[in-house]
């Protein structure tokens, strides 16, 4: 007979309610499938479609998105996790994320002849991220076959939490696109970190981190670069982060402008991200990913990354983390000196792209790989004889 911890059951009733109210509702059983994608909601799941045979896939939802009733059951009924019971239930050879840094993710366990795939999809830190978490994980509840890494540091660091193979690719979505550099521009390209929470300048990151704080030097920092623009006459594309809040995005870069008239290009599903970036005469960003992925394309680009402060917490958004790169590069500061930032943006502008590509091409290996078509990934799905998709080399 199944003993009940009806208190426990509660909380997680009560937990489920509050998913109940944006989630889509499935009542019947999942479909037994050769690969199960966690998380698999919108380009999570879409970005593996050139290279899995998409007959073998299943997706398994966050619960906020999609809840199966009859998993549901199953996991109240045997008192387990619900991932967990999915898992389970659909037995795949191949549990596969895109979402490298859920903790969740990493405590779901797999059959000894199964295996488990994450790939980093963004720059990761110690700020209510991955290596803030794995510190407070159990190592025996952890679990990875191959991690798919963006750089060697990162995949070193996470090979001292969990035990699995590390495979340095770059960024997996940077590597499906070609890259434009015929045509260039003379546009400048800022690369958008705005948060809704950057409005909320008293809102908590962590008990010892606000917002506010957070952009404090971020936001010094437009206000000079704005400036630096009117004087040279140069002319600035906004690259938004914002994938529905494009309205308040803009008002917060025009409070910042003293009146500069920039081009902001909005985020959304039919914008040519990587092609914007490649095409731009340079690139200035503060920590973005889409800097790092910028960098492995080849493009010229001016990082910001460390000025965003001192506090031990905020030492994993410098240039390169976990890397052991300098405070101060030719192409990046931590310094929130404005002879550094004027520094730094005009080495990048002055530059020839031939003569840049010579002078950085180990050093942005070092901090974003570049496996184009993942060629890696591809081959790794070979040997586990996976079938994949025709459209794939």
């Amino acid at each position: 007979m199944v003993k009940i911890n009806f208190k426990s059951k509660i909380l997680v009733l009560l937990k489920i309610f509050k998913y109940l109210l944006s989630a889509k509702y499935i009542l019947r059983k999942p479909v037994r499938s050769k690969v199960l994608i966690f998380r698999g909601d919108g380009r999570n799941a879409i970005i593996f479609i050139d290279y899995l045979d998409w007959d073998d896939v299943q997706f398994l939802q966050q619960l906020d998105v999609e809840i199966n009733f009859y998993i549901l059951f199953r996991s109240l009924l045997y008192s387990q996790n619900y991932y967990q019971e999915y898992v389970d239930f659909v037995n795949p050879r191949l549990l596969l994320t895109f979402i490298d840094n859920s903790i969740t993710f990493l405590k779901l366990k797999v059959q000894k002849e199964s295996c488990k795939i994450s790939i980093q999809n963004g720059y990761r830190s110690t700020l209510n991220d991955l290596y803030a978490n794995l510190p407070k994980a159990k190592s025996a509840d952890l679990s990875l076959d191959y991690a798919f890494c963006m750089n060697k540091y990162v995949a070193d660091r996470l090979n001292k939490y969990i035990e699995c193979e590390s495979i340095v690719i770059g960024s997996f979505i940077s590597n499906k696109s070609d890259v434009y550099f015929k045509n260039k521009n003379n546009n400048i390209a800022f690369i958008s970190t705005f948060r809704v929470n950057y409005l909320n300048p008293e809102k908590e990151i962590t008990a010892s981190l606000t917002w506010g704080e957070y952009i404090r030097n971020e936001k010094k920092f437009l206000r000079w670069f704005f400036g630096y623009l009117i004087r040279t006459g140069l002319k600035l594309d906004i690259i938004g982060s914002s994938e529905v809040d494009h309205e308040l995005e803009v008002l917060f870069y025009k409070e910042l402008a003293s009146g500069f008239q920039f081009n902001y290009i909005k985020r959304d599903s039919t914008r040519p991200t990587y092609e914007l970036i490649d095409k731009a005469a340079a690139i200035v960003c503060i920590d973005s990913t889409l800097g790092y992925e910028a960098l492995s394309r080849g493009a010229k680009v001016a990082m910001f990354s460390g000025i965003r402060g001192k506090k031990n917490q905020l030492e994993s958004r410098q240039f390169g983390w976990p890397g052991p790169n300098s405070k101060k590069g030719a192409f990046w500061t931590n310094s929130i000196d404005q002879k550094d930032w004027k520094k730094t943006v005009e080495y990048v502008l002055k530059i020839k792209i031939d003569d840049w590509s010579i002078a950085h091409t180990n050093l942005i290996k070092d901090v974003m790989e570049r496996d184009f078509g993942n060629d890696k990934f591809l081959t790794l799905m070979k040997k586990m004889k996976f079938k994949t998709s025709s459209t794939s080399n």
